[in-house]
């Protein structure tokens, strides 16, 4: 990755609390469910920066955790995030592949990552080998609200038709599913507005000028692939599920 294209996905980033449609009050509950004991292992698997983990470890302070991803920007953040809040004695954050990944957890986190996998129903199969004995998963991924375009298929893959068929794909993996929601309008389009306000906001400063325009065409072309394309198409679904 050039200098430019790290700068541009900073500035993608800057507003963003996660790299995921979700608003703080949603996380809480998620990690309510998730139901975290003292002296809990957490390990969150394309955490990116590991918002989710540094929250959840915040909540159980005698828990520990281990976050995994191969962006070295977000894990760079994740590190100076943990440091700020007292929290670095208790996470680990490290570059991998996550298929080579071999650690198991008494709680697992995996959000928009099944890609990794190849897909949903391997993604679910491969997680679940990472939890402890009567372990639980925030597990996390897209599906199609209605049928998609060939266009959108070839942004995002081939998703799960529903939330439904997610909740049988988790039962069919050896889980049994605790609860489930999705994102809703209102956090997609404060994550979307979210996404490209930081690339708009150093495109209106204008300099240097090179990096400011594409800044402003990343916007344009970020915004234009959610308004007139996913928008109320693609849904994302957050399960959490125990290992049986």
């Amino acid at each position: 990755m050039d200098d430019e294209e790290a700068k541009l996905r900073e500035l993608q980033y800057v507003n963003l609390a996660w790299n995921t449609p979700l608003t703080a009050d949603h996380a809480d509950r998620l990690l309510d469910h998730l139901d975290i004991r003292p002296k809990s292992r957490i390990l969150d698997l394309g955490c990116g920066w590991g918002e989710l983990l540094l929250r959840a470890l915040a909540k159980v302070p005698d828990s520990s955790g281990v976050g995994i991803d191969t962006d070295k920007l977000a894990l760079d953040r994740g590190r100076k995030n943990a440091a700020s809040r007292g929290l670095s004695g208790r996470v680990r954050f490290a570059s991998a592949n996550l298929p080579r990944v071999r650690s198991t957890a008494e709680r697992v986190i995996c959000i928009g990552a099944s890609h990794a996998w190849g897909g949903t129903e391997s993604a679910l199969r491969a997680v679940r080998r990472h939890l402890s004995p009567r372990g639980r998963i925030l597990f996390g991924d897209g599906f199609w609200i209605g049928p998609p375009s060939p266009q959108l298929v070839g942004m995002f893959g081939d998703l799960q038709p529903s939330l439904a068929d997610l909740v049988t794909h988790a039962t069919a993996a050896g889980f049994r599913p605790l609860f489930a929601d999705t994102a809703t309008d209102a956090e997609w389009d404060d994550f979307e507005w979210g996404t490209y306000r930081g690339l708009e906001e150093f495109a209106l400063d204008g300099r240097p000028a090179a990096l400011a325009s594409k800044a402003r065409e990343r916007a344009d072309l970020r915004r234009s692939e959610y308004l007139d394309g996913y928008r109320g198409r693609l849904g994302f679904a957050y399960l959490v599920l125990a290992s049986t």
